[in-house]
């Protein structure tokens, strides 16, 4: 490989821009798509200078996916990726987006410049047609920078630190063309847009100041309006700003020193690389903020940020198995009886409690709704562990070693990796699901159909076997736990060759579904809470609200409970690839591994905590029903008809599941 694309930083150091970097790009892809899928749901009503800041999230999104996965992988591989082509591509979509978000920041605030003090209802108003060819110019006038280096004027290159690619800053003392092209595009694309944003605001300010002297009582309200929303753009363009300046400080440092070897270390280059691109994440936090504050509306952002339910780290439950494990690797530190006895029993209950789900689904399937479909995929995944692997499990223990050798290691780790993958993701897109549909509480307007809902199971499935395979082609492997009678990853194995799988692994089946999840479950908690403060006028909080509120506590603690039995076992592995897997006893690495299988077994335990009509389905299932007064009245309970008035205007025939009770009161 090319010295010039060798990173100049240690191992660790790339792994810890790596791993910035992807906490950078889920903050910045969550955050703006908020902002676009917001924009977009009131598009008929968007102002004309609303068009901007779609416009500065659309730059933003698109720096993340086009630059920030080639820049996370040549991090995690210690090298840049692709050769010169890439390199190229990277450096021209660099300069369109950053050369795009800084013109968009001039603009805006040149345009709110010329609004801040005019009259609320005969001041300057644009139209969408002007916004619109004003953003046509600006994507065309960064085009057009972005691709004179590759037309022969200036030239890209790797950073100094060698996992990232610019405008060749070295270059500027190596040849005239390249100190005329640099010296133009700092004037005509950096300081002349600083200097309009800085005097803009300052403009802005000083009009305000002498607005507030004279103002008329009418229209003080308007005024601080503006005096919000301007604060807002003032935080956007000062942001944008700060993250930049270091970079651009250390690039003309390059430029100028260019001749010295060794003028600037390469860790000194790094960080303000990775600072700029964290512009790409902070503005939907601040129209998050301002939000609250601001009638204009800048951009309703909902403050719903993305989440889903975890149930990703059994992507850890495959391990390719060294050919001696049976003979090797024998369990001998706990007596008969102490692992043997807790899979069988996780085992039975995990299958009872989703076969009830199961069935309970299966019996009511002409009433069920879409989405419900999301929950019976889980339950299929925690049933299909169970069976799949807890036997097998079961009987090495009972045995005293593993049973089968090699080829039984590599169906355990697959069907595991498999199930776990599949189950977190299915998490994942349901706690999504029950994000999008808390955005209308009140007004349902749009239906998850069932199309959609079967191409979600879809994918998830055929995801997951992508990920099971992979060790198999040769990416990664399975292979035995460090205690002998089970199966999974072979963390231990892969601390070197099989490191960059690692790596993926843990930020799309785990860092990535976690954040996503966190963030819709506070999201929607957020909702929640303000659907609830403007109900204390009211004589009594509406039921829909309390039904979200539950529907919001079941998914808290399936997300909760998973995270909560998968967290043990992902420490143990990370520890095992970080150190030798030796260091760990086999009774601390057995711990995790047993508390990890038991997250097939508590969803249908909190079903039936909360869910009153799925505790009279099993109820009736079991033939307990008779017995009970609750069961035989349950059509006239008063609760759960008002919450099924609420969603279709009339009293279901039989009891609904809470899955179906939640989808039927928001979508339809």
């Amino acid at each position: 490989m090319d010295d010039k694309f060798t990173s100049k930083l240690s191992p660790a150091v790339d792994l810890w821009a790596g791993t910035y970097l992807v906490f950078i790009a889920l903050l910045s892809v969550l955050g703006n798509a908020s902002v676009l899928f917001s924009a977009g749901r009131r598009l008929s009503v968007l102002k004309a200078p609303e068009l901007l800041t779609v416009n500065l999230a659309v730059t933003d999104i698109g720096m993340a996916l086009s630059m920030y996965p080639l820049s996370i992988a040549s991090a995690f591989n210690h090298a840049w990726m692709g050769g010169d082509a890439s390199c190229l591509y990277y450096g021209l979509m660099g300069m369109i987006f950053s050369i795009t978000s800084i013109m968009t920041l001039a603009v805006m605030g040149m345009i709110r410049f010329l609004v801040t003090g005019s009259p609320p209802r005969k001041g300057i108003k644009f139209q969408k047609k002007t916004i619109s060819v004003v953003i046509s110019a600006i994507w065309l006038y960064a085009c057009l920078w972005a691709v004179f280096p590759i037309l022969g004027w200036g030239s890209y290159g790797p950073e100094p630190f060698g996992i990232a690619c610019s405008v060749d800053w070295m270059g500027y003392g190596e040849s005239l063309n390249n100190a005329t092209f640099i010296s133009t595009l700092s004037v005509l694309c950096t300081f002349l847009p600083y200097l309009v944003i800085v005097f803009t605001y300052f403009g802005i300010a000083w009009k305000l100041h002498r607005a507030y002297r004279s103002i008329k009582s009418s229209d003080i309200q308007y005024t601080n309006v503006e005096r919000r929303i301007t604060l807002m753009a003032v935080m956007i363009s000062s942001g944008f700003l700060i993250a930049w300046t270091p970079y651009v400080a250390v690039s003309f440092w390059s430029m100028r020193n260019s001749q010295r070897q060794g003028h600037m270390a390469p860790s000194v280059t790094l960080l303000p690389c990775l600072f700029a691109k964290s512009s790409t994440a902070y503005n939907p936090f601040i129209y998050f903020f301002f939000q609250r504050n601001t009638g204009h509306k800048l951009l309703p952002f909902h403050r719903h940020a993305f989440s889903c339910s975890d149930r990703a780290d059994s992507s850890r439950e495959g391990e390719k198995e060294e050919s001696k494990v049976s003979k090797n690797l024998g369990f001998t530190c706990f007596g008969a009886g102490t692992y043997e006895t807790c899979p069988g029993l996780a085992g039975v209950l995990s299958i009872i409690g989703n076969l009830l789900v199961i069935i309970t689904a299966v019996k009511r399937s002409s009433k069920m709704k879409p989405p419900e479909l999301l929950c019976v995929n889980l339950a299929v995944t925690d049933l299909g562990a169970a069976v799949t692997m807890y036997p097998l499990s079961v009987a090495s223990a009972w045995s005293h070693r593993w049973i089968g050798g090699d080829a039984t290691c590599i169906y355990y780790g697959l069907v595991g990796f498999l199930f776990g993958v599949a189950s977190i993701m299915n998490l994942t897109i349901l706690a999504i699901v029950r994000f999008t549909v808390s955005l209308n509480l009140q007004s349902p307007k749009e239906k998850i159909t069932w199309k959609s809902v079967k191409i979600m199971c879809m994918w998830v499935w055929l995801y997951s076997i992508m990920w099971a395979m992979f060790p198999i082609l040769g990416w990664g492997r399975y292979g035995p736990e460090p205690f002998g009678i089970s199966c999974s990853l072979a963390w231990g194995q892969m601390k070197d060759e099989g490191f960059s799988f690692v790596v993926t692994i843990f930020s799309l089946n785990l860092a990535v579904p976690a954040v996503i999840i966190i963030g819709c479950y506070f999201g929607i908690a957020i909702k929640l809470y303000f659907t609830y403060k403007k109900t204390l006028n009211t004589n009594q909080i509406p039921v829909i609200i309390k039904l979200h509120r539950r529907l919001l506590i079941i998914a808290v603690l399936i997300s909760v409970g998973f995270l909560g039995c998968w967290a043990p076992y992902g420490l143990v592995s990370l520890w095992s690839i970080l150190k030798d897997s030796s260091s760990i006893p086999p009774e601390v690495s057995l711990l995790p591994c047993m508390f990890a299988k038991s997250s097939t077994v508590y969803n249908p335990i909190i079903y039936y905590m909360f869910s009153q009509s799925f505790r009279m389905e099993v109820q009736q299932l079991f033939l307990w029903c008779p017995s009970f007064k609750f069961c035989r009245t349950s059509s006239n309970n008063g609760n759960e008809t008002t919450i099924y008035m609420v969603s279709t205007g009339k009293t279901p025939m039989s009891a609904q599941t809470i899955q179906e009770t939640s989808h039927t009161v928001i979508l339809n």
